[in-house]
């Protein structure tokens, strides 16, 4: 006869766990107007994954399989997607043009409804406080620059979208007279500029813009209206948003 092992005692039962529903929209969003290109993936309430890196210039890997990676990494695929959305700028142009492209040629073969963004809304996100700074490197000694005030779930406009120089920018921030964190890099860049006391530059974690709220806040039943980029100079294309007094178009 063989020797009797004593029995196991069962353990508890294991806890539940958050898991998306997988009847819900599941919603991807994507910037490429910067040197961080950043992704991230919603369904419903609940963010899945967001990825971001300071790419290369000349970067090996391609958007689209970029895209593919991080879909399958949380068990999805282009095929479950129910909208899209991609920032339309403004930022450089070869980013822009690629991710717009990219995203339009993808949809498009799957029939998924792609919207665009303003490249701000996801800086304003990442902050970390509630009056933000975006302060964008436009090159040639100019920024792409806005101020909001955020609430739970929406960003209230105090300066609206500019190209500006970092002097300015600096004089703007002082006479809306609140504390406000700097997001971007050109916040880094000109950190020196900013003087006041008033005035932070939000932390080196704070890599590129958070597009889980913008994600989120996609409706998926609204008609998306035309994709196209906003540039902020005449010799980067035509221009789609007000600069001071000069109309844009």
């Amino acid at each position: 006869m063989g020797v009797k092992r004593p029995r196991r005692s069962r353990g508890p039962a294991p806890s539940p766990r958050v898991e998306p529903d997988p009847s819900a929209p599941l919603v991807l969003a994507v910037d490429t107007s910067c040197a961080v290109e950043t992704l991230a993936l919603v369904q419903g309430e609940l963010a899945l994954a967001q990825w971001q890196a300071r790419r290369p210039k000349h970067r090996g890997a391609s958007l689209a399989s970029t895209i593919e990676g991080l879909l399958a990494s949380c068990g999805r695929s282009m095929g479950d997607l129910s909208a899209a959305v991609v920032v339309g700028g403004p930022g450089a142009f070869t980013g822009l043009r690629v991710g717009i492209a990219t995203l339009q040629g993808l949809c498009a073969a799957r029939r998924i409804p792609l919207s665009s963004v303003s490249a701000l809304d996801g800086w304003a996100w990442a902050a970390t406080t509630d009056v933000v700074g975006v302060t964008l490197d436009a090159r040639r000694g100019e920024l792409y620059t806005a101020l909001f005030r955020r609430t739970r779930d929406a960003l209230e406009t105090l300066i609206p979208l500019d190209l500006v120089t970092p002097d300015a920018w600096a004089v703007a921030l002082g006479e809306a007279d609140v504390d406000v964190e700097l997001v971007g890099d050109g916040a880094r860049l000109y950190e020196t500029r900013w003087t006041s006391p008033r005035l932070s530059v939000a932390p080196a974690h704070v890599l590129g813009p958070n597009l889980i709220p913008v994600a989120r806040a996609v409706d998926v039943s609204a008609t998306p209206g035309p994709v196209a980029p906003i540039y902020m100079r005449r010799h980067d294309g035509t221009r789609t948003e007000p600069r001071g007094s000069d109309a844009i178009g």
